[in-house]
């Protein structure tokens, strides 16, 4: 089960999410709509670990996510827009996609 607690993310000083609580049960299907800018993306960067909340907590069965490499192992984030770390290298890369196939 995926649990969001008072979720909290800025950029600066503009808030993006304030105080979000989500709960999805195991086997659920569930979907974000929302205008652009709406913090979409921004969740689904902060449940992968990708960004770390200014608030809050996500917990994935009861265990936090956040900088939990061992629960990251168990999560999937796919962006629309390629993100990758500095220093990522061709072959990296190429590894990381065969493991997808």
């Amino acid at each position: 089960m995926l649990e969001i607690r008072g979720l909290k993310k800025s950029y600066g000083k503009k808030p993006v999410l304030a105080g979000v609580d989500l709960t999805v049960p195991d086997g659920a299907v569930f979907g974000l709509v929302g205008i652009n800018g709406a913090g979409k993306t921004t969740l689904l960067r902060l449940i992968a670990d990708v960004l770390r909340p200014d608030g809050g907590e996500i917990l994935l069965d009861g265990v936090s996510v956040t900088g939990n490499a061992a629960k990251r192992r168990e999560l999937f984030f796919l962006p629309d827009e390629p993100y990758f770390a500095g220093g990522t290298t061709v072959s990296a890369l190429a590894g990381l996609y065969k493991t997808l196939g």
